[in-house]
């Protein structure tokens, strides 16, 4: 990473700024008193296209990750961490997973029911399976591998 340091600085300013507007709007829902920052402006956030606020609030949070989190750091190694580094060195496979299940996911919750316990099994069900494909993947190649000819 280039030593820009107000580049790193304005990237971190952006993604703790986005970070308190997204709280006052999630605290706002549980309890009215909070103010929500901005929600007039900025919701809703069109997420069919590539508006410019999530581009910049994008390349802001990659630009903190790149500069704070080494590539060798040594909470990337804990076992805690390996299936989601897993569905990371899959990721073309997750994402296309990932949103057969989304779609599944919606209409679960719009046929059966749309309660919070409903909505946390949906999701936690997703998780579960996205993180059992990469395993599987990552298992079948590790076997492909293991048997070609050298």
């Amino acid at each position: 990473m280039p030593p820009f340091g107000w580049l790193i600085g304005a990237a971190a300013m952006i993604v703790a700024a986005s970070a308190v507007i997204k709280l006052s709007w999630t605290v706002h829902d549980a309890w009215g008193a909070v103010p929500a920052i901005l929600i007039e402006q900025l919701w809703p956030i069109d997420k069919s296209n590539l508006a410019p606020i999530r581009l910049a609030h994008f390349l802001a949070l990659a630009i903190v990750v790149v500069r704070f989190v080494p590539a060798d750091s040594r909470f990337l190694l804990w076992r805690i961490t390996q299936p989601i580094n897993r569905c990371g060195q899959h990721s073309l496979q997750i994402f296309c997973l990932g949103i057969v299940l989304c779609v599944l996911g919606h209409f679960i919750i719009a046929v059966w029911n749309d309660s919070l316990p409903a909505q946390l099994a949906v999701n936690a069900a997703g998780f579960a399976l996205m993180i059992g494909t990469a395993a599987l993947i990552s298992w079948y190649r590790a076997i492909d591998r293991a048997t070609a000819p050298v």
